[in-house]
């Protein structure tokens, strides 16, 4: 039995993934033999869905933007890019699929990336923003068939719990902690806010925990903000939860934030969650939660401690006899 929370967010999810699905349909069946494009609302101004009819019809992204953007091609998997000036200062970037057998998908999911609040059209810098995370879905199309790790569950589990444990405790507006969320991608912090920055360490064991870190800018903030490492002890457990049921609890939560649950999705996208057989069947119960100050007296390797030719760093660190 589905709770009303459970019920309100996947109306939401439902409702956009339909509005998706009727334009696209509507696009199709468009016999014009130019650029036909509509604009779905929470797209937000300048993003529109549409179809280039000449020839092979591709489903394609159009955002009209201010400025121009130079874009690294060899960044992206699976998807080009064409751009075009339409105006003093406004330039028009399409995005499409390069194969079909991506052609589901991309209608599918891209356009989450690109819901956004703006009355005004964005700027080139808004945009390569948005193309960050981007970079990492047109990754997933390739392995769209292919399993999440353990590891790569594990991670996304610790995360999620965070995420759940500060909503619940009511620490922050919730668009601001997904905001936060892999906000400068996973060389970097997994949470940076206005003041403090998060590393978040999903581990299952329980005595001399030692913890992985995978490059210099880990542990380190470029605001010079406070630090902070949540080490999250969790087991297997029959009475515990999957990932995808903690997902449905997190989702829970934006019942009453339609933006919030869509950007929460994205991010899903973008950390390479695929539901599958061991999201579904492997439950995890946390143990303790262990919250490390990156302080002076904290061991560490950050861009503050190594000479500048020093780079992609990675090490451990044993917490044993760390100070909390």
């Amino acid at each position: 039995m589905y709770t009303m929370t459970q019920v309100n967010w996947q109306s939401i999810e439902k409702k956009f993934d339909t509005q998706i699905a009727d334009t696209w349909k509507l696009l199709k069946n468009n016999k014009s033999d130019s650029l036909v494009y509509r604009r779905i609302r929470n797209l937000g101004y300048g993003c529109f869905l549409g179809y280039w009819s000449e020839g092979n019809k591709e489903p394609t992204i159009i955002i009209n933007f201010k400025g121009s953007i130079k874009i690294d091609h060899s960044l992206f998997k699976n998807l080009t890019f064409t751009q075009k000036a339409i105006s003093r200062g406004k330039s028009r970037l399409m995005i499409t699929p390069n194969q079909k057998d991506y052609f589901k998908v991309f209608e599918k999911y891209l356009p989450l990336f690109f819901i956004n609040e703006n009355k005004d059209l964005l700027n080139s810098s808004q945009l390569k923003i948005l193309l960050r995370d981007v970079i990492d879905f047109s990754k997933l199309i390739t392995n769209k068939k292919k399993r999440m790790t353990n590891e790569q569950i594990k991670g996304l589990y610790g995360e999620l719990l965070f995420i759940k444990n500060t909503c619940d405790e009511k620490k922050m507006k919730l668009i601001d902690l997904i905001e936060g969320w892999q906000k400068s991608g996973n060389k970097h912090n997994d949470f940076i806010f206005k003041n403090e920055e998060y590393e978040i360490k999903t581990t299952e064991q329980t005595k001399d925990i030692s913890v992985n870190i995978s490059s210099e800018f880990q542990l380190h903030s470029f605001n010079r903000s406070k630090v902070f490492m949540c080490v999250k002890q969790i087991k297997k457990h029959k009475k515990g939860l999957t990932l995808d049921q903690l997902i449905s609890k997190v989702k829970s939560l934006f019942a009453k934030d339609s933006l919030a649950l869509i950007k929460f999705t994205k991010k899903m996208l973008a950390y390479g969650y695929i539901s599958s057989e061991n999201t579904k069947k492997v439950q995890f119960h946390e143990i303790k939660t262990d919250l490390y100050e990156i302080d002076h007296t904290f061991p560490k390797l950050t861009l503050d401690h190594i000479p500048r030719q020093t780079h992609d760093l990675k090490y451990k660190i044993n917490l044993k006899n760390i100070r909390r």
